[in-house]
């Protein structure tokens, strides 16, 4: 099974809001795929560097 769910990435005084999948993996607990962690990365990178746009991509 799979939902949606808001991140909140905060950098500094910046915050930004990141939808990820999030998939129940029964007794192992939820995972985020790939995708979606790198998809967070790059706007933690993004915001710590200051580049509001590059965060918003």
């Amino acid at each position: 099974m799979t939902r949606k769910s808001v991140q909140l990435i905060r950098e500094g005084e910046r915050v930004a809001e990141v939808s990820v999948e999030i998939e129940e993996a029964g007794a192992w607990g939820a995972t985020v795929g790939f995708a979606d962690i790198a998809k967070l990365d790059r706007v933690r990178r993004a915001l710590r560097a200051g580049d509001i746009r590059g965060a918003h991509r």
